[in-house]
């Protein structure tokens, strides 16, 4: 995503749960009210890294419905009556657990 910090993460997160599902297959859209409560839970995992005003009660509805509208500017998902449905670009967008420096697969490792 092209921005860092809380709205950043949980637009990327909110990629990622979109992507998994084209992975899978499903094209299908996903109601906003599926995403939120996605991004409910991806709240409460990160609280201790967001913003505060970000992990409040009703913050999810809010940083849902941008992250939606960084997405759709983006190209990687539409926005329609059903909900929003993933577009084919988003399935190469990822995250993977950070590595340690010096730790397994990191080039420090190898050396």
């Amino acid at each position: 995503m092209p921005e860092e910090g809380t709205d950043g993460h949980a637009t990327l997160l909110l990629a990622e749960f979109l992507a998994e599902r084209l992975r899978r297959g499903d094209r299908r859209a996903v109601s906003l009210n599926i995403l939120i409560r996605q991004m409910a839970a991806v709240a409460a995992e990160h609280r201790s890294h967001w913003r505060k005003d970000a992990t409040v009660a009703g913050a999810e509805r809010g940083l849902t419905v941008q992250a939606v509208r960084r997405l759709a500017a983006l190209g990687l998902v539409s926005e329609g009556a059903d909900g929003v449905a993933p577009l084919p670009a988003l399935a190469r967008f990822g995250c993977a657990k950070p590595l340690a420096p010096g730790g397994p697969g990191t080039m420090e490792a190898e050396q």
